[in-house]
């Protein structure tokens, strides 16, 4: 890491630490934003598009895990899907041009799995400009409901600074249309290439992502609990130090369920959400 990125993320560190307002948060952290960008200190593995959707690369997040530095990659016409993210931040447009749009929520929240929401504009963004995501003025009152995409025919690419562990943080997708709400993880894409999919819990940086599993347990088209009952029960099978696939389709189980039976038993552990629309889960004995 060169001198210019350690100023940076120190910087980072003592204003997520002592700045607890999030308008002024914001302020502070727009210099180190602007200087990132036009410095030009995004390493090149953290700029290489993904054909099938736009690619979510961790540059950087501190032990604490307090806040993440993100490089989205943006493939011509590609799109994210509307999302929020529950806590305060910045884009930076770092090469071409990206669009956003920002939606409101009509509806009070407590029907669940109900949201209806609306455009309230969109916005062009060239290379060089910044903008603010996830407004957070209060646990009610936030402006964090929006959309990116790139309207261009060349890639694009926006670095994201929030003050969480964004790409691990579960939040919520909205499908305005069927006016519907659920959760989600974003995650992290592999800079280095060793996957297919995004890494959406345990430890992203684990060697047993390319490790050859010693079993594969195929749960889906099983409900909660059973993926984890089925997935504790195939561990006693396995020796010590050995590696156990699980296949399961089913978002409670991927999301909650798995993981948290695997951390209170200390396991290390890795899940990827593939793009075959099902999840597999890599755990170490």
């Amino acid at each position: 890491m060169n001198r210019d990125l350690r100023f940076i993320y120190s910087e980072l560190s003592e204003i997520i630490k002592t700045e607890k307002d999030s308008k002024k948060a914001i302020a502070k952290t727009r210099p180190l934003l602007d200087e990132l960008i036009a410095t030009r200190l995004v390493d090149e593995k953290f700029l290489r598009p993904i054909s099938r959707r736009p690619a979510a690369y961790l540059v950087h997040r501190p032990p604490d895990r307090s806040y993440s530095v993100i490089s989205m990659v943006w493939g011509a016409t590609q799109a994210f899907p509307i999302h929020d993210h529950l806590s305060w931040g910045l884009i930076g447009v770092y090469q071409n041009a990206i669009r956003e749009e920002r939606y409101e929520r009509l509806d009070d929240g407590s029907n669940e799995g109900y949201a209806e929401i609306k455009e309230a504009g969109a916005t062009d963004f060239r290379e060089g400009q910044i903008l603010e995501e996830g407004l957070v003025f209060d646990e009610v009152h936030r402006n964090d409901i929006h959309r990116i995409l790139n309207p261009t025919g060349k890639p694009s690419v926006s670095i994201h600074i929030l003050a969480s562990d964004l790409g691990m943080k579960q939040r919520h997708q909205y499908d305005p249309v069927n006016r519907t709400v659920k959760k989600f993880v974003s995650g992290y894409d592999d800079p280095d290439g060793r996957i297919e999919g995004r890494i959406v819990a345990g430890n992203d940086a684990s060697q047993i992502i390319s490790a050859a599993p010693y079993a594969t347990l195929d749960t889906r088209g099983m409900v909660c609990p059973y993926p984890t009952i089925h997935t504790v029960a195939k561990l006693e099978e396995i020796g010590k130090g050995g590696v156990l696939e699980v296949l399961t389709d089913s978002e409670d189980s991927a999301y909650d369920e798995i993981p948290a039976k695997l951390k209170s038993k200390g396991l290390e552990f890795v899940v990827l959400e593939l793009p075959a629309g099902f999840w597999k889960v890599l755990v170490r004995r």
